[in-house]
């Protein structure tokens, strides 16, 4: 059965009601309109992103691992914007009541454009030679109460889950090496013990498939990936909770990046 997309009032009703609950930590019981498909998640997503007024500066992935969409009953990943004010370089510190709900940590991949990706080639791994890598951790926080429950277009709305973006050490990497990040060790550490381990290859089998799908999205909507903008891949690591007063340590080859709550 096709669902009719919703009108422009209420993709703005919807963004509306993402912006409150994160100004207010108070998450969203039932959007006033519900999203009937990703389209209409996107919509609302980029109303959100509209209301903030904040310059956008970077790009995740979500649902790139088998793990991510068999709990979040999806079946293909899905794109989200970071604007300046939620970037963060290591090491990185928040009050854990900054966020509407309880913040999880995902160690990931990052890539950043080295130029503008105006071009996409057919090969993910000719990508190598335009980006170079880092080490990331994202903050993943819900504004929606039945989390993770909400399906892809509820997903899309909540721009992925995405809350911020912490930045850590670039890798010291020749396009070889970058081509070779699906080897690479992923690391969360925890107050000194290994909590997560796994390698590259958990985001869509290689960092650079992730990073061709987001700048495909990222084209289709007139806003090609620009020459020093983060992508992150997705989660390696799974989605860890964060803990009061110890110290997160994210580590992606030999890079590390650093989270802590307080």
């Amino acid at each position: 059965m096709s669902v009719s997309p919703l009108t422009d009032a209420q993709v703005v009703e919807a963004a509306t009601q993402l912006a409150a609950a994160a100004r207010d930590r108070s998450a969203v019981d039932q959007l006033a309109s519900e999203p009937g498909n990703v389209a209409d998640g996107y919509r609302i997503q980029a109303a959100g992103h509209r209301l903030h007024g904040d310059e956008l500066v970077g790009w995740k992935a979500g649902c790139t691992s088998e793990a991510a969409q068999r709990m979040l009953r999806v079946d293909a990943p899905l794109v989200g914007r970071y604007r300046s004010a939620h970037v963060e370089q290591s090491p990185a510190v928040f009050a854990a009541d900054t966020f509407v709900t309880a913040p999880h940590l995902e160690v990931e991949v990052g890539l950043r454009a080295l130029r503008d990706l105006t071009e996409i080639p057919t090969d993910p791994l000719d990508l190598a030679d335009v980006v170079e890598a880092f080490a990331a951790v994202e903050v993943v926080a819900a504004r929606l109460a039945a989390f993770p429950l909400i399906g892809a277009a509820q997903l899309a709305a909540d721009n992925v889950i995405g809350a911020r973006m912490v930045v850590g050490a670039t890798l010291d990497l020749v396009a070889a090496g970058i081509r070779d990040l699906d080897s690479a060790p992923v690391e969360l550490i925890i107050d000194g013990e290994v909590t997560a381990a796994a390698t590259g290859a958990e985001a869509l089998g290689h960092p650079l498939v992730v990073l061709q799908l987001v700048a495909a999205h990222a084209a289709s909507i007139g806003q090609p990936i620009r020459s020093g903008e983060p992508v992150i891949t997705g989660t390696c690591t799974g989605l860890v909770p964060a803990r009061v007063g110890v110290d997160h340590v994210g580590r992606v080859g030999e890079a590390e990046v650093r989270v802590g709550f307080d």
